[in-house]
């Protein structure tokens, strides 16, 4: 078997879509990495993200080797 990390990608991205409801923002950059209680984000284009149960930061950097990255992963309370 012959494993392709885009088509994985890809197809788990429509399944949480489509049968979860998970929104899917790319290039949304981060102010602040901290979550707040009532689970919004502030991006860096002035919109806000709002979660009801938890963010997941995907990147393709490792998490705390580029200071300009940094990891974002928080369960709301």
């Amino acid at each position: 078997a012959e494993y392709h990390p885009l088509k994985f990608v890809n197809g788990l991205a429509e399944v949480v879509t489509r049968k979860y409801g998970v929104k899917i923002f790319e290039m949304s950059h981060v102010l602040r990495k901290e979550l707040s209680v009532n689970g919004k984000i502030k991006a860096q284009s002035g919109g806000t993200i709002k979660a009801k149960e938890a963010v997941i930061l995907a990147t393709f950097t490792p998490i705390n080797r580029n200071r300009r990255r940094t990891s974002l992963s928080a369960k709301c309370k």
